[in-house]
């Protein structure tokens, strides 16, 4: 969802990034927090170790600008989605991207939250896509991404 909420992170987080959340927040292992980031980054692609180690270090260095006291902020702060769920009764278009390698998310969950909320409301799921298909499937999800923009743009090419 493009909001963040404990209720549905805890009902479209996977175990596995669960699991993770205690070496995300440590404040006094240095050693562990730096491991499980760079197990956290492993979790996003499909196949970690042909991703080129520049970007997992810039993924890692950005991640390790926040400090663990500020995690729970980033991975569950209590919003207020109202305001979104009108807009999306009201029409505004969502679309949803889900990998089905998908190693942190479940999609399932979120497309239930987004149809109750969203009257123009695309998902597509890409059948071999992790969490960054942005990533491992560019040209998919590009596509996809020119594809809605067009059609909510009302852009003809």
């Amino acid at each position: 969802m493009p909001y963040i909420d404990p209720e549905v992170i805890g009902a479209v987080a996977k175990p596995a990034v669960q699991d993770l959340l205690p070496g995300l927040i440590t404040e006094t292992d240095a050693v562990l927090a730096l491991q499980t980031r760079h197990k956290f980054i492993d979790t996003l692609f499909n196949d970690p170790p042909s991703v080129p180690v520049d970007i997992k270090w810039s993924w890692a260095g950005s991640s390790s600008l926040i400090p663990p006291n500020l995690v729970p902020v980033v991975t569950s702060r209590p919003q207020d989605p109202t305001a979104l769920f009108k807009a999306g009764a009201n029409g505004l278009p969502l679309l949803i991207i889900s990998g089905g390698n998908d190693k942190q998310l479940r999609g399932e969950p979120v497309w239930e939250i987004a149809r109750k909320h969203f009257e123009d409301l695309t998902i597509h799921i890409i059948p071999d896509g992790s969490h960054a298909s942005f990533y491992d499937n560019k040209d998919e999800y590009v596509r996809e991404v020119l594809k809605f923009a067009k059609r909510v743009f009302k852009i003809r090419a």
